[in-house]
């Protein structure tokens, strides 16, 4: 069930005492002696990186069950060094291999944002894995075979292919509304509270030609948050359909349209109106607007997909004042100018803490839930749906619970709540000189503890 990396196992002996170690009622800060309200109100008011010892400090964090600790998280330059813990405790039930000693005793993670640097690393023994973009897998693969047989064959000396593998995983392009600044005041333009400027920029991209020539076939085009597998059975839909498409007349129409007849009414997260003449639609050339679409630093498969979109939009939006830019940011930047509601547009997705409906539809869907929170999107109707698909769930019924996500779904994609992107295919590029390559698809992760370096690449 605790299949995400984020539901790590952690002593709570450990964490509080470095913590807030007021809470701890012994010496030896036993789990059983620790004030928890104490502890949970004092995070709850204190959650910055500098506070909360689980949030990655510069000094590393030693909490956990598993093979490795952090030694030092470095939060300009992102590099994240970890070491092999000493009290490591196994390994996969279902590990095949020799048994787990963890060879690879440091692991020095770098953001290197260049994906031809990266390349270069790769080919010159410098790195031992490499993230690369689905845009530019045939830097490595073999074209032929893996259009002609679906195979993902190396061509690149010293580095091996491993995948596709599937996932639980799906990726959006996020709107946000009541969008404010660094200072926390509401922006005066917000494009994405009208509906005519979602359905716009959804409409601006061919989603299925991306996947062939973008995404060069590693990823499937979703019609729904939930990716196919989804338990219990029966909860994907393949007929939910959804309200975009690509269509340039479309897309200009509803732009001119939302810049003729600009919406003049608008609530707050809360559903309180905001103040005639705080908000402000109108398209001006002196006044102009920009909106800035964030993209993954090195992801280059969404980054080509945005700036087709932003290609696309500015053609009619430039003479109207309003111009898309992209600007590139690791993902934790992006999510946390999410969380703050100061940008309009994203990149996010979701992989699937355990594989169950529910997993994605409180986060997703519910006002209270981690993105439509972040989003400040607010529909009642919506909360009333997810809260019975809960108590479907816990009463078991499947087919009530079923029968709400497709609701849900339908409801979500003719507002345009996301604009969905891809259910990712998984592979990953290596150093031919590792050998004990294991995955794990409840985590769409690999298990470096079963690594080891050989003495050859063969």
């Amino acid at each position: 069930m605790l299949a995400g990396e984020w539901a790590d196992i952690v002593s709570p002996s450990f964490v509080v005492s470095h913590d807030f170690p007021s809470a701890c009622k012994t010496t030896d800060c036993a789990a059983d002696s620790i004030d928890y309200t104490a502890y949970f109100n004092h995070i709850a008011g204190h959650g910055e990186v500098e506070m909360n010892y689980l949030n990655l400090p510069k000094d590393g964090s030693k909490a956990g069950t598993g093979p490795y600790y952090i030694e030092s998280a470095n939060p300009t330059t992102y590099e994240l060094v970890m070491k092999a813990a000493p009290s490591y405790w196994g390994g996969p039930k279902n590990w095949s291999g020799p048994p787990i000693s963890v060879s690879l005793k440091t692991l020095d993670f770098l953001y290197v944002p260049s994906t031809s640097t990266r390349l270069l690393d790769g080919k010159a023994g410098k790195a031992t894995e490499l993230d690369l973009s689905a845009a530019d897998i045939y830097s490595v693969a073999d074209r032929a075979q893996w259009l002609d047989n679906g195979n993902l064959v190396s061509v690149v000396p010293g580095l091996s292919l491993y995948g596709p593998y599937s996932s639980f995983i799906t990726d959006w392009f996020s709107f946000l509304t009541n969008v404010t600044d660094s200072s926390g005041s509401v922006r005066k333009f917000q494009p994405f509270a009208d509906l005519r400027w979602r359905m716009a920029v959804a409409d601006s991209i061919n989603l299925t030609d991306a996947a062939i020539n973008i995404a060069n076939r590693l990823n499937q085009v979703p019609n729904q948050m939930i990716p196919p597998g989804t338990a219990p059975a029966g909860s994907y839909n393949p007929d939910i359909p959804v309200a975009y498409s690509f269509d340039l007349a479309k897309m200009k129409a509803l732009i001119e349209d939302a810049c003729a007849n600009p919406l003049t009414n608008f609530v707050d997260m809360s559903g309180k109106p905001y103040p005639a003449g705080a908000i402000d639609n109108s398209c001006n050339p002196k006044n102009p607007q920009t909106i800035e679409m964030f993209v993954g630093a090195a992801d280059t498969t969404r980054t080509r997909m945005m700036a087709t979109m932003a290609g696309r939009l500015n053609t009619v939006t430039r003479a109207l004042g309003i111009l898309f830019t992209i600007v590139p940011l690791p993902a934790g930047q992006r999510y946390t100018l999410a969380s703050k509601h100061q940008i309009y547009f994203y990149t996010a997705g979701w992989v699937a803490d355990y594989n169950h409906l529910l997993d994605w539809l409180g986060p997703m869907f519910l006002s209270t839930g981690t993105y439509l929170a972040w989003h400040n999107f607010n529909y009642p109707a919506l909360d009333a749906l997810v809260n019975d698909a809960i108590d479907a769930d816990a009463k078991g019924d499947a087919q009530r619970l079923i029968n709400d996500n497709n609701a849900i779904e339908n409801f979500a994609n003719q507002a345009v709540i996301y604009l969905y992107t891809d259910y990712p295919a998984i592979y990953w590029v290596e150093s031919s000189f590792v050998q004990g390559f294991y995955y794990n698809q409840a985590t769409a992760v690999i298990y470096y503890a079963t690594q080891s370096y050989t003495t050859s690449s063969s």
